[in-house]
């Protein structure tokens, strides 16, 4: 078995890699813009159930990688104590760049920016197990394979310009549910988080700044 994954051509690994971690995020984030959900997109339960999926995803992806040469060093996984600063400072811009270009479009479209302002993706209270579970493990889960693997592979193979471009289109794409104002926040930040990887190969600093940024968000629905 381990001969026949190492001799798959390369399409067929970014096909099984993509379609493992992010498949279902994206049917289920289409069928959201088709079908709008009455309710909260997530619920705790549901949120649970995705952070379970997710490390099963990680173990049986992980494991199919593995077999076909990849290590942690080849995601840029060697960390450094100034990793935390620079995610930081990741987060920091990014955040600059919502407000901002969240103000922008409450300047020009106040109807658009009132809406998604008030648009439930979360229920009303979520546990602080809940909220530390996805701020750690999902903000890893989604660079790891977004940025991480999908950079690093396509880099090689089409360039850098290529491999930003793929990864900001998929991560675009699972996140149609937050709408026109979601869509045009996620892609000032999905280029800067794939060029900065891209430019220099550390991705813990992705990494941090993503979990800065999910902690952001889900503070305010935290039950103490």
């Amino acid at each position: 078995m381990g001969s026949f994954l190492r001799k798959l051509p390369f399409p067929v690994e970014f096909a099984i890699v993509l379609g493992g971690a992010f498949g279902y995020a994206l049917v289920s984030s289409v069928l959201a813009v088709v079908h709008p959900p009455s309710g909260p997109m997530h619920t705790e339960l549901g949120m649970w159930r995705t952070i379970g999926v997710e490390a099963l995803q990680f173990l049986v992806i992980g494991g199919f990688l593995r077999y076909r040469g990849w290590r942690g060093a080849k995601f840029g996984l060697d960390s450094h104590w100034s990793d935390g600063a620079w995610g930081l400072g990741l987060a920091l811009v990014s955040y600059c760049v919502f407000y901002y270009t969240f103000r922008f479009v409450a300047l020009i479209a106040p109807g658009l920016a009132a809406s998604a302002a008030q648009m439930g993706h979360m229920p009303g209270h979520l546990a602080p197990a809940l909220v530390a579970a996805m701020v750690l493990f999902s903000s890893f889960f989604e660079e790891f394979f977004i940025t991480g693997y999908v950079v690093s592979a396509l880099k090689e193979k089409a360039g850098l310009n290529v491999a930003i471009n793929v990864s900001v289109a998929v991560r675009l794409a699972y996140h149609l549910y937050q709408g026109v104002l979601g869509v045009v926040l996620i892609i000032p930040v999905g280029l800067m988080f794939a060029y900065w990887y891209g430019k220099t190969g550390k991705l813990w600093p992705v990494i941090v700044a993503h979990a800065l940024l999910n902690l952001a968000a889900f503070l305010p629905y935290i039950k103490f």
